[in-house]
């Protein structure tokens, strides 16, 4: 993966790209490049890469690491933390969403986001917070009933 991303930034680099995340997130920016070969593009002259390896380069990379391991999430702090629903809280879900849980639907995205603005204790939430609470519901009441 080292070798991967040394490649990434010398490319970026040699194209006076100065946006860190353009290579993983192509976009608008990226089109009049698409189906171009890479010798096909004129870059910006900019000035010589060293290609020695320094203990600068060895932390900018380290940098470029972290960079890229936000973006694909492969961070620490990228792991979430469980969250217990108040009584307040689930109080709330299954008000808003009884008929929901009735005919066993998992709440769509607007459905979600009405509940958001109804009920004051789920603002903090978003709305694949509040879609997974219901599902989560749904499912342990399924699972009651099986054991019926």
């Amino acid at each position: 993966m080292r070798q991967q991303i040394e490649v990434l930034v010398y490319n970026r680099n040699k194209a006076n790209v100065k946006q860190p995340y353009l290579f993983a997130r192509p976009g608008e920016f990226t089109k009049p490049y698409r189906g171009k070969d890479f010798d096909e593009i004129e870059f910006v002259p900019e000035k010589e890469i060293l290609e020695s390896e320094s203990e600068s380069e060895t932390d900018d990379l380290t940098v470029i690491e972290k960079d890229v391991a936000d973006v694909m999430d492969l961070s620490e702090s990228a792991a979430q933390t469980r969250h217990t629903w108040s009584k307040n809280e689930k109080i709330a879900l299954e008000c808003q969403f009884q008929k929901n849980i009735n005919l066993e639907k998992v709440p769509c995205k607007l459905e979600c986001l009405n509940a958001i603005k109804n009920q004051s204790c789920l603002a903090r939430f978003t709305w694949k917070h509040i879609k997974y609470a219901v599902k989560n519901l749904i499912t342990s009441r399924r699972r009651s009933l099986k054991k019926c």
